[in-house]
């Protein structure tokens, strides 16, 4: 997937495509913090749009799903069809 991940994420659930990750700065309430939206950005990945704690972001026609809750974040390839 290429997706970056944080470096003091851990590792919770990994399953295909999808990975699960306990991650202390994430948040439900502030979303993904501004350092790690920088890392996004600068590896290429831009921001298609956002809803709740769901953020899609998008390179080369990929399309991946990050969910940021309190003390959680979640990475997967977008499941939703694309138009």
């Amino acid at each position: 997937m290429g997706f970056p991940v944080p470096k003091s994420a851990e590792l919770l659930k990994e399953k295909d495509e999808f990975e699960a990750y306990k991650w202390s700065p994430a948040s439900e309430e502030n979303g993904i913090p501004l350092r790690y939206r920088i890392v996004i950005n600068l590896n290429g990945w831009k921001k298609k749009e956002q809803e709740g704690s769901l953020t899609v972001y998008e390179k080369n026609n990929q399309e991946v799903d990050v969910i940021s809750q309190t003390d959680y974040l979640s990475i997967g390839l977008s499941q939703t069809p694309k138009k």
